[in-house]
């Protein structure tokens, strides 16, 4: 798993906008290798530590297992540095866009602050973009209890002749996850149900009225087609 040069050919510009990202690469892959070679350090030459902490002797530990241990420990080192060089592209990019955006609004008689709202950038000759979308994130305050009361209270009233699917909806939507919280999607599925009971109507009200806004999101979403006319695809960074 030694360090190996490689050569890759690119315009001087490239190069230079490709170094600091291959830097953070480096380091991250440096720091990896030195948590393994930390956790190694009190092995003695010739042997393997095994999952109970015993030192086996390299000839009685099978050549595939040998084989796996190196694979595994060798493509994590790669995926931290990719990861860290990822991290590193989505904070550069989010910060050169909001300097970019805010100059161009305030170039045109703005004030240059960040709204909520889609904003695209493309290159001059039309065939790549970045779309950068701000959302208001979202979630529900404590008012939400009550709602969910009017809602199952709706459900309740309507008893054997409730239509199935909003009472399958009603129990799904306020079923939390893992960390205790309600999913807004899943309670929006709520909005979206027909129903003239002035109670359940009563209801999808309170519902939205929980709802406080928490803070602003931004997503970057890169895309792009082979030339003017053709159909935008979007790039993904995916393993």
């Amino acid at each position: 798993m030694g360090k190996q040069s490689i050569e890759i050919e690119c315009s001087g510009q490239a190069a230079k906008e490709l170094r600091e990202l291959f830097q953070e690469m480096a380091r991250a892959y440096d720091e990896q290798g030195a948590k393994i070679t930390s956790a190694n350090v009190s092995v003695p030459a010739g042997y393997i530590r095994n999952a109970k902490g015993w030192m086996i002797p390299e000839g009685g530990v099978k050549e595939k297992d040998k084989l796996e241990d190196c694979y595994v420990e060798m493509f994590h080192l790669q995926m931290a540095a990719v990861s860290e060089a990822c991290r590193f592209l989505k904070l550069s990019a989010h910060s050169e866009s909001e300097a970019l955006v805010g100059m161009i609004v305030g170039d045109a008689g703005g004030d240059g602050s960040s709204e909520v709202g889609k904003v695209t950038l493309q290159n001059f000759a039309a065939t790549r973009r970045i779309v950068i979308d701000r959302r208001d994130t979202v979630a529900f305050g404590p008012e939400v209890a009550a709602a969910k009361d009017k809602v199952m209270a709706c459900v309740r009233k309507w008893g054997e002749g409730a239509n199935r699917n909003i009472v399958a909806l009603a129990t799904m939507a306020f079923q939390t996850n893992a960390s205790g919280d309600l999913s807004v999607s899943k309670v929006a599925s709520l909005w979206r149900m027909e129903c003239d009971d002035p109670d359940w109507q009563a209801a999808m009200a309170a519902l939205k009225d929980s709802l406080r806004t928490t803070g602003l999101a931004t997503y970057l979403r890169f895309h792009e087609r082979a030339d003017p006319d053709g159909k935008w695809q979007l790039i993904e960074a995916r393993v």
